[in-house]
């Protein structure tokens, strides 16, 4: 019996070929580029992750018990570790970095139809050439491997073997977050993004706060998606893009701030930190566990309205759900990530928002969330706000102008939208918020747009850099005078809206009792 054992445990080592095959395959983007690097510590830790992780995987290959089943096991196993491979690549050659957590939870959060979206930009004919040929010799060289492969006693080298798990496993205590790049710790990652988002702990009381009796009868929050300050007419942008704000802010009645940055590059990051109190420099509480904006105004006895032209959930709950879900009211253009295409403009969600404008409630905080300058940006906008065409961008290179001409014309009709909500309160006592949730890349750096890529600075600080806008009503400027020209004087101050909490509860007339 423990024979039989023993030579279970021993078994991988015994047929060195396909433990080799799984070494240099699960390490394929991390032993061969440490190799050439020259990087022969990493070289060394990362082979020896990866035969631990083979060791296991050939296993529970030996374990099972016929021939059909192990098959089945092995080729399962390949193909999950090539689709590891396919996402490490596509993470490498379109974004210029590793695959991730962060990636891992986008993927997770997202829906069916960002995911063609995606597919439609960045995923070329070239790129699934490339993946398919490594996936099909993959599989040709497993199955001759499986084929011809011979096994070698167990009893020989066994020594050698105990030696090498040895060094494996001390190798994973000594540097645990190698595995990260490699098959079981991406699996690991998908796993755990997989998971339900958290619920929101409420952990404030009206005792927590401290308010001014006075605050404004009307808040609205507008929150936009990938809208770029470099393609801005009101920060000087050439192409007039912001026709209708430029008029406002002609007759004094529009604040913009001039330095502004998103706390991250991606939509999901970005709402954990300007929803709430959550903070990149502060770990000490989770982003469900922190206060959080909507919480707040409930506290106040605002009546809250989440109101977006999105889907409310992807293939997981999303952050965005969440907060929403703390709001009296949510109206979703399309609540569930099932709905393949979101050819809805941003419009389609105007009428309910002229229809809470003329609610009598005293007071009533919206959070709206837009489509804004989503890729893919000619899915944007209606075709009577095609404005600028291929022809005005002549001095751009050709493969860059007709992006260039969609994205501005998608930032026009962004301008229509956001006018017309402030129609709507133009005659009542509210103050507009207006930020989109991060910019774009708009080729920063080379030929490459889209969300910002961290390891290459100037596609970075482009996609982070981004518009705020306020808006105060006549009648909010005559009640809260001093708050009005507060808001003015800071116009120019950096900011980040990792703080934009603050700045709301500020215009709330409210602030926590212990700080």
């Amino acid at each position: 019996m423990i024979h039989r054992i023993f030579n279970k445990l021993i078994s991988p080592f015994c047929n060195p070929i396909l433990l080799a095959f799984f070494i240099s395959f699960i390490g394929f983007f991390q032993i061969f580029p440490a190799i050439l690097s020259l990087n022969y510590k990493y070289f060394i830790y990362i082979t020896l992750l990866c035969t631990l992780q083979s060791y296991l995987i050939l296993l529970i290959y030996n374990i099972l018990p016929n021939n059909i089943v192990n098959k089945i096991y092995i080729y399962i196993i390949t193909f999950l570790i090539l689709l590891m491979h396919a996402f490490t690549y596509i993470c490498n050659s379109i974004f210029n970095y590793e695959f991730n957590i962060e990636i891992a939870g986008i993927i997770s959060e997202t829906n069916v139809a960002e995911i063609l979206e995606f597919c439609r930009n960045y995923i070329t004919p070239l790129l699934i050439l490339k993946i398919s040929i490594f996936i099909l010799l993959s599989y040709i060289l497993l199955y001759f491997i499986i084929k011809h492969s011979f096994n070698l006693k167990p009893t020989k080298y066994f020594v050698f073997y105990i030696l090498v798990l040895i060094l494996a496993i001390v190798s994973w205590c000594r540097y645990p977050s190698f595995i990260n790049y490699t098959f079981l710790g991406q699996i690991h990652t998908f796993w755990y993004v997989f998971q339900r988002t958290p619920e929101i702990i409420k952990t404030l009381t009206i005792y927590d706060l401290t308010q001014i009796p006075e605050k404004p009868k009307n808040i609205i929050f507008i929150i936009g998606e990938s809208h770029s300050k470099d393609h801005c007419s009101l920060y000087g942008y050439e192409k007039e893009t912001n026709p209708r704000l430029e008029a406002l802010n002609q007759i004094d009645t529009l604040l913009i701030f001039r330095n502004v940055t998103s706390p991250s590059n991606h939509t999901l990051e970005a709402f954990k930190f300007f929803m709430s109190t959550y903070s990149k420099y502060n770990s000490s509480t989770e982003w469900y566990s922190s206060p959080s904006i909507p919480e707040i105004a409930n506290l106040l006895n605002y009546k809250t309205y989440w109101i977006a032209n999105q889907n409310k959930r992807g293939f997981c709950d999303n952050i965005q759900s969440k907060f929403s879900d703390i709001c009296h009211y949510q109206i979703y253009s399309h609540p569930f990530f099932e709905k393949w295409e979101n050819k809805a403009y941003d419009e389609v969600i105007l009428p309910k928002i002229s229809e809470i404008s003329l609610d009598k409630t005293p007071y009533k905080f919206l959070f709206i969330s837009l489509m804004g300058q989503h890729v893919e940006f000619y899915r944007r906008y209606p075709p009577q706000f095609n404005h600028f065409k291929i022809s005005d961008y002549n001095y751009l290179p050709g493969n860059q102008r007709e992006v260039i001409a969609q994205y501005d014309n998608a930032t026009l009709y962004n301008d229509y939208i956001i006018s017309e909500i402030i129609s709507y309160f133009k005659d009542e006592e509210a103050i507009i918020i207006y930020m989109p949730d991060h910019g774009v890349d708009l080729f920063a750096h080379d030929e490459y747009f889209g969300h910002g890529r961290k390891n290459i600075p100037e596609s970075y600080l482009a996609s982070i850099q981004i518009p705020f806008l306020i808006y105060a009503t006549s009648k909010y400027r005559i009640r809260f005078p001093e708050k009005y020209l507060q808001l003015k004087q800071i116009t120019s101050k950096p900011f980040n809206t990792d703080d934009v909490i603050y700045l709301i509860m500020n215009i709330m007339n409210v602030k926590f009792s212990t700080n």
